[in-house]
């Protein structure tokens, strides 16, 4: 929260007389410094983590604890990809989400070798660092989802991940031409289930399931509305926090 903090100060609390101060400049290219020093640093600490957590997994032979590893990596990958992806954003605080999301499907696409995962998002969508996390495990959570239970094990397939503005909302599919949606998941999948639910409703965002004809393969759909300056809307922690809380 206080790294959100000062990146929003950082972009929006500098009035027109303070830009044209060099002081004010001086101070401003220092924040940013400091900025992308963090990001370098959490994406380095994240990325020690999975690595630990890989090491972990080559001496477990469980096949649910193996999955749950797998599901725990991906994750934290998709994090520090944000982190990595802000190190090197040249506006501050911003995140190109198309470059995201061809990572996301790299490092998942590992998972099965015989699958192709595909981005075919606009290169030109800039969405906030609050905004790219929550979406950045939305998308992992759908991929995963996907990688296991799309396509039968050893059968080729093909994962597209798009992404587009469409007047005032950021449409973000991810889609196959696999078996449908499983009748039944693992208790791990009922947990991603409820981080992507938990994820929507702080974006703002509604998600819907299609099945594609002849009943083969499936369209997962995220609507995130966009304010007037392109950023996403975000719902409040406390209100998704609420919604989230049992009866």
């Amino acid at each position: 929260m206080a790294l959100e903090r000062i990146r929003d100060d950082r972009r929006f609390g500098l009035s027109a007389a303070r830009f044209h101060d060099p002081a004010a400049n001086d101070e401003r290219d220092h924040q940013s410094l400091l900025l992308r020093e963090a990001d370098h640093r959490i994406k380095n600490s994240l990325s020690i983590v999975a690595s630990m957590l890989m090491l972990q997994r080559a001496r477990i032979s469980d096949v649910e604890a193996v999955a749950a590893l797998d599901d725990s990596v991906a994750r934290i990958i998709a994090v520090a990809d944000i982190h990595r992806a802000l190190q090197v954003s040249n506006r501050p605080g911003m995140v190109r989400i198309a470059s995201t999301l061809r990572e996301l499907c790299y490092q998942i696409g590992h998972m099965r070798s015989e699958l192709d995962l595909r981005c075919t998002a606009d290169d030109e969508i800039l969405i906030e660092a609050r905004q790219a996390v929550p979406l950045s495990l939305i998308v992992s959570e759908l991929l995963l989802n996907a990688v296991k239970y799309a396509y039968p094990p050893d059968v080729p397939g093909i994962i597209t991940v798009g992404g587009r503005r469409i007047g005032g909302v950021l449409l973000i599919t991810v889609a196959d031409h696999g078996v449908g949606m499983p009748a039944k998941t693992s208790s791990a999948g009922h947990i991603g289930q409820t981080m992507v639910q938990a994820f929507c409703r702080q974006l703002g965002a509604a998600m819907d399931f299609n099945t594609l004809p002849p009943q083969r393969g499936t369209v997962v759909s995220i609507r995130i509305p966009l304010r007037a300056d392109g950023a996403a809307e975000m719902a409040s922690v406390e209100s998704s926090a609420e919604q989230s809380a049992p009866d």
